[in-house]
């Protein structure tokens, strides 16, 4: 009889443990424009799971929130629930709406929520980020609308303590007019994000769709995942890779897009390459790896399809079944363009790209392969650019060669396949 009154007992703590704990949020609203920061700041720092904030207010407002050590945490927003920074309220320039440092097992759904800041209020700096992410594990956010930021949308980083982010799943966001970038990447692992908006970036260079971006070698770019993206209207690129501060001791990239389309990027105020794609890596040394693109589409752009400077001992880019259409418009845009990675020091070759079965379409008298050496003949070769390229137009495209000699080509094997078109 004892032994059956103590698992009972046993048995009615583990009920009461595993209950799931909510709450709503206000509690009680006393004015049109509610602030909200000091109950939500309270709710994630107590034993409540899942906090629910109520559509009953047209704005709410936050000052900025720093959790750190948040675990096992619900945000809910219930249908038409605003989220605003509050006006002045982000003196410091790196002062984050929402800030998440050491947190493990967050979710936010947002239910078409919006979560904004006050962009043109922040007329210095670029690093008041709408949601950053530091050294946090196991985090998914979805059906939620950031914008205005004044920095990027969302960054994605490591802490002091935690060298990198891992296991983020992001779902259907719009990361819209933000300042610096709608997303940045600086060091994460096994990251999705799939059926999500990135456009209208501008304010502060580089001003991309995305950018996957580390500050240092130990930093990582391991297992990130595009799926069904749309990367538009930005002041830079769609997508921008700035590998350089990797270097070939630096764990080997990976990073792929499926099903993207990146259309009608880069700003012609915007000082940096024109391109809807920008590849970059260290001069010297690079980190390896790979990135590939799968069935994405890119269209609709004066500029070229992509820029780089990276050599060909770097990570490798392979384009598979992918369709770009109706690109450099702007004839002075090659639709690929590679420059010399250094114009007064010799490097290394050029390359490292791989196109199976890419179809090609656009007008313009823009050559289809631009190569750009130095005068000091700086530019040992190119290499390791292979694959099958159709080429829909209605004229013969070129290769154009400046300020270098293209009997230095080495494994430059594309296979052109021209296919007149009057368009």
């Amino acid at each position: 009889m004892f032994q059956k009154f103590i698992i009972i007992i046993i048995l009615i703590s583990i009920q009461n443990i595993c209950v799931a704990k909510s709450i709503k949020i206000p509690e009680k609203t006393t004015s049109l424009n509610f602030d909200l920061t000091d109950e939500l700041k309270l709710a994630l720092n107590s034993n409540i799971d899942s906090i629910i904030i109520k559509s009953n207010i047209e704005d709410y407002f936050l000052d900025p929130i720093t959790l750190f050590n948040v675990y096992n945490k619900t945000i809910i927003f219930e249908d038409g629930v605003s989220l605003r920074a509050k006006p002045k309220a982000f003196k410091r320039t790196n002062d984050v709406l929402l800030k998440f440092i050491n947190s493990n097992n967050i979710i936010i759904i947002g239910n078409n929520g919006k979560l904004s800041m006050n962009k043109e209020e922040y007329v210095n700096g670029e690093w008041r980020n709408a949601i950053s992410l530091l050294g946090c594990n196991n985090v998914f956010i979805e059906k939620l609308h950031i914008m205005d930021s004044g920095g990027d949308g969302v960054y994605i980083s490591g802490s002091s303590t935690r060298s990198f982010s891992s296991n983020i799943h992001l779902n259907e966001i719009i990361c819209q007019n933000n300042k610096r970038q709608g997303l940045s990447i600086i060091s994460a692992e096994h990251v999705v994000i799939e059926n999500s908006m990135f456009c209208d970036t501008n304010g502060a260079l580089p001003e991309a769709g995305i950018d996957i971006e580390p500050n240092s070698e130990q930093d990582r770019v391991v297992d990130i995942n595009f799926n069904n993206c749309l990367f538009e209207k930005n002041g830079h690129s769609g997508i921008l890779l700035a590998l350089s501060k990797l270097n070939s001791n630096s764990t080997p990239v990976s990073v792929t897009f499926n099903n993207c389309v990146i259309s009608n990027n880069h700003s012609l105020e915007n000082p940096y390459a024109k391109a809807e794609l920008v590849f970059t890596a260290k001069k010297e040394n690079p980190v390896k790896g790979h990135v590939i693109f799968n069935k994405c589409l890119v269209k609709d752009s004066e500029w070229s399809f992509f820029y780089s400077r990276k050599t060909s001992n770097a990570y490798t880019v392979t384009f598979k079944d992918c369709v770009v259409n109706n690109i450099s418009k702007n004839e002075k845009s090659a639709v690929i363009n590679l420059e010399v990675p250094d114009y007064y020091k010799e490097t290394y070759f050029l390359g490292g790209y791989y196109f199976e079965n890419l179809q090609l379409e656009y007008y313009s008298k823009a050559p289809y392969l631009r190569v750009r050496g130095s005068h000091l003949n700086t530019l040992k070769g190119v290499t390791n650019i292979k694959g099958t390229i159709n080429l829909i137009s209605n004229t013969v495209k070129e290769v154009e060669y400046i300020n270098y000699d293209k009997k230095n080509n080495k494994d430059v094997d594309i296979e052109l396949n021209y296919i007149y078109s009057r368009h």
